[in-house]
């Protein structure tokens, strides 16, 4: 029962990642990582706006989940925007794929409470360029691995890619 107990509390405070309990989604290649009391972002719920935006640069799947290897480690690691159903905090969610199976989450970023205006798409360059909008001392990257691109919709484009010599995804607003 103690043990029961604390994988439910691991669930609820976000490491949901690390549990098992696997719920169906549209999309059957994501469905896999979204835990129970979470649900993804899909095609169906987006305004027609935004549907149409995904859809010029997608090449198809869901919006709420891109699988890249971030690490290029060979293993698939998933970014997805999820929302809480008990909470309705929506958030950014990459974790690394290990070797023996299973995932460490190693970014949980918030986003607010609503999917509008939101979507994730692989980053197609093996370079990443700051955009002149934002003032900042950041400096284009050459990718190692995967990034992802979490578009917000007439707005900006923020890309998430592996940093080697911290040993973290970082960000990197790209577009406006």
């Amino acid at each position: 029962m103690r043990g029961t107990i604390l994988t439910v509390l691991t669930c609820l405070s976000w490491t949901w990642l690390a549990c098992h309990a696997a719920t169906a989604s549209s999309d059957a290649r994501c469905g896999k990582y979204v835990a129970s009391g979470m649900r993804a972002l899909t095609v169906n719920e987006m305004a027609p706006d935004d549907r149409e935006a995904f859809m010029k640069r997608s090449s198809g799947g869901q919006p709420g989940c891109v699988e890249v290897d971030f690490n290029a480690d060979g293993l698939k690691d998933p970014a997805l925007i999820v929302q809480d159903r008990n909470s309705g905090v929506v958030s950014l969610i990459v974790a690394l794929a290990k070797k023996g199976g299973g995932f460490t989450v190693a970014l949980q970023k918030p986003l607010g409470s609503s999917f509008d205006g939101l979507y994730l798409a692989a980053h197609s360059a093996t370079s990443v360029e700051p955009t002149d909008a934002v003032d900042s001392t950041q400096e284009s990257r050459n990718l190692k691995g995967g990034a992802v691109d979490l578009v917000f919709v007439e707005k900006a484009t923020v890309v998430y890619y592996w940093d080697d010599a911290a040993s973290k995804i970082a960000e990197l607003q790209s577009g406006d």
